[in-house]
């Protein structure tokens, strides 16, 4: 006779059933980013291709997986912008502020395609009366690219952005500020040294305009050189010497003394 299995006790059926149902959304939700990550990193691969429309269906698609996948936001907005499709691609860099709003990138990102729309529609703007709309597109840029500084203060580039937008508001003294950020964050960074040049030159500092881009060639002439293009790199430094002359020239002359 063969030995009677024991027994499940009741309360196992009741509550094994009730345990499934509560780990079916955990589960489901570790499928729906596994496969949302495959989506995303398949989307990362178009984009590098060129592909904009694949990168674009592949972003979408680890969305509706996941649709808390604040990096996948973000790329579809690049990528959006890539195709001057600036309008959906604020909506996704802020869609990925809102999810995750610690991520200097995301505004900064936001800031710069903010500037996009003001350097595309400032003349039109104006020329309908959306004067300003058109500023206070450069405001919330500034804005953006300020919340970047404050959550990653050691990025120089973003205050080459941040100043660039206050040039286009004619704040020549806060973009010359936030350029020379940039220049004591990274004393090599050859852009924010040309920008402050350009500013200095609209605010009337000719001699530090000159300087500023005497500094440019002189990198450009390392950076050539380190390449090995010494006969570049010789142009360069030859510029640079030039400049650095004419900063001379330019430097206003002492007060005379008094008789």
């Amino acid at each position: 006779m063969m030995p009677k299995r024991p027994s499940i006790p009741a309360y196992i059926t009741t509550i094994l059933p009730l345990l499934l149902l509560a780990l079916l959304p955990v589960l489901w939700s570790r499928c729906g980013r596994q496969s949302a990550k495959e989506f995303y990193n398949r989307g990362n691969a178009k984009w590098s291709q060129g592909d904009w429309d694949g990168a674009i269906a592949d972003y979408t698609k680890a969305i509706e997986l996941y649709p808390r996948f604040d990096q996948a936001y973000r790329n579809r907005g690049a990528v959006k912008a890539i195709r001057r499709d600036t309008e959906g691609a604020l909506a996704d860099y802020t869609k990925a502020i809102e999810l995750n709003p610690k991520d200097a990138t995301f505004y900064e990102a936001r800031g710069v395609a903010k500037m996009t729309m003001g350097n595309g529609g400032g003349a039109i703007a104006d020329l309908n009366g959306g004067g300003a709309k058109f500023l206070k597109r450069w405001d919330g840029a500034i804005a953006d690219f300020s919340k970047a500084i404050e959550l990653d203060p050691k990025n120089a580039t973003v205050y080459v952005r941040r100043g660039r937008a206050k040039v286009a508001q004619h704040d020549l003294d806060g973009a010359i500020a936030d350029f020379s950020k940039a220049i004591e964050l990274n004393p090599m960074f050859a852009e924010a040294y040309r920008q402050r040049g350009i500013a200095k030159q609209s605010d009337g500092d000719l001699a530090g305009a000159a300087a500023d881009s005497a500094q440019v060639s002189r990198l450009r002439g390392n950076a050539k050189q380190a390449q090995g293009d010494q006969t570049e790199a010789n142009e360069d430094f030859g510029q640079a010497a030039k400049l650095s002359e004419l900063q001379k020239r330019l430097q206003p002359l002492p007060p005379s003394p008094p008789r």
